[in-house]
């Protein structure tokens, strides 16, 4: 699929959009790897706690846990796939992160596709580069924090 553009001139141009889309998703790669958050919050480590526990198979019980672990039981598509990961790929750093990671690259797309259902091909890109390069999301995409996979269930 191709997007038609005009040129300076008048004249048509053909962009494809796969490539656009493909350089817009390289930029929100070579930013979130570059400022990487990690681990800074105590509620990262109640996460991951959660989703290591998870990962052994071990209960969670609501009723005698603390009240940070209480909340942190029903958010569920926080721990769910870190916890999944960690028995695919095992526990680390990496694995911790990817889970955050793909749904900020998940919401550039997602961002992309409702644009130009709405506004247009030209309006998608603008769209899915602004969100691409907003630091909020840089930044919270390599965190791990309920608000990131709530964003897309």
């Amino acid at each position: 699929m191709e997007a038609v553009e005009r040129s300076s001139d008048g004249s048509r141009t053909l962009v494809p959009r796969a490539l656009a889309m493909a350089a817009v998703l390289l930029l929100a790669v070579v930013l979130r790897t570059t400022f990487v958050t990690g681990v800074i919050h105590n509620d990262n480590l109640a996460y991951i706690s959660t989703a290591h526990d998870f990962a052994q198979h071990k209960a969670h019980d609501a009723t005698n846990a603390t009240p940070r672990l209480r909340e942190g039981v029903g958010r569920l598509t926080t721990y769910l796939p870190v916890g999944l990961l960690y028995r695919i790929f095992g526990v680390s750093d990496r694995v911790t992160l990817a889970w955050p990671f793909l749904c900020s690259l998940l919401t550039v797309i997602l961002t992309y596709r409702v644009t130009v259902l709405l506004a247009g091909e030209s309006a998608g890109l603008i769209a899915a580069l602004v969100w691409a390069i907003r630091p909020l999301d840089v930044s919270l995409a390599t965190t791990l924090l309920p608000e990131i996979g709530r964003a897309h269930v």
